[in-house]
């Protein structure tokens, strides 16, 4: 095994990047501080650990694991994302997005075809090609009637509403 790339210590855990002798393809892992494996190199992407797991990619699919490299969100998900203060972590599964804790309790079922992370207590969803917003406990706050929205960064989003640019406040008000 040649290590062919070397992630910033995090954790107190190097996630790196190894090519077997005969092989072309990389593989990635976790090493401590002295360059011993902890984690083998079986993945095709890792991600540093954050509140105690690591986003890691096997095959197609991706998961998260804890530092003994069992999975703590399985490896079945077409895609994952977070931010290291967030609390649910955004996820796809076969083309239907949703949120899960750090434990993999769904908390907001995966119905949706695209949500966005959680800005001003609003993630925004597209169901059907219409967008709307959803809180925390999956109650519509933003009727999904519009041709787009983007997420809350402030008190007030842009958005389309029959065909014409609108703003959209927090509460759901259309400001023309």
């Amino acid at each position: 095994m040649v290590i062919v790339e070397k992630m910033p210590l995090k954790d107190g855990l190097i996630g790196f990047g190894a090519r077997s002798e005969q092989g072309s393809e990389i593989l990635f892992g976790f090493m401590d501080e002295e360059e011993k494996i902890i984690i083998e190199p079986i993945y095709q992407c890792v991600w540093s650990f954050i509140k105690g797991l690591a986003k890691v990619r096997l095959g197609n699919k991706w998961g998260y694991i804890n530092r003994a490299n069992k999975p703590v969100i399985p490896i079945i998900y077409d895609s994952t994302e977070n931010q290291p203060d967030d609390e649910l972590l955004k996820v796809c599964l076969n083309g239907s997005w949703g949120f899960v804790d750090w434990d993999n309790n769904i908390i907001i079922d995966l119905e949706y075809d695209w949500i966005s992370n959680f800005n001003n207590g609003l993630a925004v969803v597209k169901i059907n090609e219409l967008y709307g917003a959803i809180d925390q406990f999956n109650n519509v706050k933003i009727p999904i009637t519009f041709e787009h929205l983007n997420p809350f960064a402030s008190q007030h989003s842009m958005a389309v509403f029959n065909g014409k640019r609108v703003y959209v406040s927090i509460e759901g008000n259309i400001i023309e």
